[in-house]
């Protein structure tokens, strides 16, 4: 018991003075109670006298946010951040910052990050909010790619700008002409787009991100195929590399994939494999192609991260086609064909994962993300102590 009162006096002595105890409870109390310019004026001090306090930088960030001070907000969100990179709020109010400010890149990495921890509804939101800023984003940069390729149309698209790391797998086209398989092209380029998202550093052109390019500069699948116009269509993306391909369904349930990488930068194609296995072994498949993209990308894996990689959303093909139908549904916007489609691949294989993220997603409402951050403020409100040091 001793121990304890100890261990909460040590703190409070230590806010003592400037920046002392009657700050924090008096920016504590302001802020629950929304008065956020006076809860800037408290938790100044509070965080200048303890710069290592992370629940002061939140709130303070946060106040600054809702006084429209953004840039203030960000730095101190930033600080909130780097001290407690587990706790999403910060995060959260850091994303909404950016996209006050019209930082649409810096907004959408900063979501991708809370994406990645976050949970239940909030991780909807997120996922929704995120693809209306890519289709804000994505018809800028297809405007400014179409514009800069009409500009040096007699010598080609510069390689000007284009991140190191960064790739694009298109579509895969269906060389079988069997239409039951046809939603593979779009599934076949989820799964490897969803393996390469788990190596941080890579710039992976995300599948929304790339179905709203291709619609802002009308691009069919005939349009993206063509192994001479895959370095043009990288450059308009702004990639390194392209990893672009097509499939086959063979005799006896078996499926081929071809897949060829390309360099973006010099146009070479650095090279080309084909693979084939049965059906039921698609998964394994798909792993066995991804290791040679890596390979030829040059991109040595970790044991951790090979791990991660050699996991396989589902081993039902049935499941996969049902699922790659409903991402199908979902381009096209009709949410209840996509819903139903993501439902019955779920009924195929319960612990299909994948499928279950996208249902919850296409059948949510999108609400007003700063509504879904004051929510979340006041449940943490809720169960915060009286005094947080």
């Amino acid at each position: 018991m001793i121990k304890k009162i100890l261990a909460l006096m040590i703190p409070l002595m230590a806010l003592s003075g400037c920046g002392g105890l009657m700050n924090l409870v008096g920016g504590q109390t302001a802020f629950f109670n929304g008065r956020y310019g006076s809860a800037i004026s408290q938790y100044e001090p509070v965080v200048a006298a303890r710069p290592g306090f992370y629940k002061g930088w939140e709130r303070l960030g946060i106040s600054y946010y809702k006084n429209d001070m953004y840039p203030r907000a960000i730095e101190c969100l930033q600080k909130a951040n780097a001290l407690s990179k587990e706790e999403p709020l910060p995060v959260l109010y850091l994303g909404l910052a950016y996209k006050k400010m019209n930082e649409l890149d810096t907004a959408i990495a900063v979501f991708r990050q809370y994406a990645s921890f976050a949970k239940g509804n909030v991780a909807i939101q997120i996922k929704k909010e995120l693809s209306s800023m890519m289709t804000v984003k994505m018809k800028e940069v297809a405007e400014r790619a179409l514009l800069q390729e009409n500009k040096y149309e007699l010598s080609g698209l510069t390689a000007e700008g284009i991140q190191p790391g960064s790739v694009a797998v298109l579509y895969f086209k269906n060389e079988t002409g069997d239409t039951a398989y046809a939603a593979l092209s779009k599934g076949i380029a989820e799964l490897f787009i969803s393996d390469l998202l788990k190596l941080r550093r890579l710039k992976v052109i995300e599948r929304v991100q790339l179905q709203k390019l291709l619609e802002e500069m009308k691009l069919g699948l005939t349009g993206i195929i063509d192994e001479k116009e895959a370095p043009r269509i990288g450059r308009l993306l702004r990639v390194e590399k392209i990893v672009n391909g097509s499939y086959s369904i063979l005799p006896d349930e078996k499926i081929r994939i071809d897949v060829v990488v390309v360099d973006t930068v010099s146009g070479r194609i650095m090279d080309k494999f084909s693979e084939a296995d049965s059906l039921k072994r698609f998964y394994s498949l798909e792993k066995s192609v991804l290791m040679k993209v890596l390979e030829t990308m040059k991109v040595d894996l970790s044991d951790t991260e090979r791990i991660h990689v050699a996991a396989a959303p589902t081993k039902r093909i049935d499941a996969f086609v049902t699922f790659s139908r409903g991402l199908d549904f979902a381009d096209l916007g009709k949410n209840e064909e996509a819903m139903k489609s993501f439902l019955s691949a779920l009924a195929l294989d319960p612990g299909f994962q994948m499928a279950a993220d996208n249902n919850a997603v296409a059948a949510a409402p999108q609400a007003d993300l700063e509504q879904v951050a004051e929510a979340q403020v006041q449940a943490e409100i809720a169960v915060s102590p009286e005094i947080e040091i």
